[in-house]
């Protein structure tokens, strides 16, 4: 699913960026970017994340910074705030596809009272 917006929670995510430096803060943004664009999930490799958060000098530095704002299992990097709003964005997707089904079958199929006329 693609998502083309993003109501983010404003006061979190100050709160979570008031110790970060410039840098810090925009790699920390490119990574939120990159996993609602990627469905929450970012391959656990230095070497993506670096090039996704574009600070090539001090990428070690900048990581040390950040990383604790993530969670790394299996391999993946995720973030806890992401997948929670991408659950929710599912969640609403999945409610309005069942609707819309809805309205189409009582729009389209005939009902009892139209077979007998």
């Amino acid at each position: 699913m693609r998502i083309e917006y993003v109501n983010f929670a404003l006061d979190k995510i100050v709160a979570a960026m008031s110790a970060m430096d410039s840098t810090e803060r925009g790699a920390y943004i490119s990574l939120l970017f990159y996993l609602y664009q990627n469905d929450g999930h970012c391959p656990y490799d230095l070497a993506k994340i670096r090039a996704i958060c574009g600070c090539h000098r001090h990428f070690a530095k900048v990581w040390s910074k950040i990383e604790g704002k993530f969670s790394i299992s299996a391999g993946v990097l995720r973030h806890k705030v992401v997948t929670k709003k991408l659950r929710e964005i599912k969640r609403a997707a999945q409610v309005k596809h069942r609707a819309g089904v809805r309205g189409a079958k009582a729009r389209w199929q005939p009902t009892n009272q139209t077979k007998q006329q």
